[in-house]
């Protein structure tokens, strides 16, 4: 399965969905009120940061067991061969 080496922080994944919750709040008025959207959008966001927690902490094998840095090594020899 091919997964992205992109990671952002944790903090970072709730922090700006707040800050935009907050910046629309502040355009509708300051008005903080949830509806169902807000609701439904806060709890997948939670369960998505929490599923991701659960995967980097599952994830934490060494690259050399996950045969990474062998392929790596192997693309490298490649390329000086050509």
């Amino acid at each position: 399965m091919l997964r992205p080496n992109v990671r952002i922080p944790l903090w970072a994944a709730v922090g700006v969905p707040a800050a935009a919750y907050v910046w629309r709040s502040a355009g509708r008025g300051w008005n903080f009120s949830l509806d169902q959207t807000d609701l439904l959008l806060g709890v997948l966001l939670l369960i998505l940061v929490g599923l991701a927690a659960i995967a980097r902490r599952v994830d934490r094998s060494p690259r050399s067991e996950r045969g990474e840095d062998d392929l790596t090594a192997e693309m490298n020899d490649e390329d000086r061969q050509s």
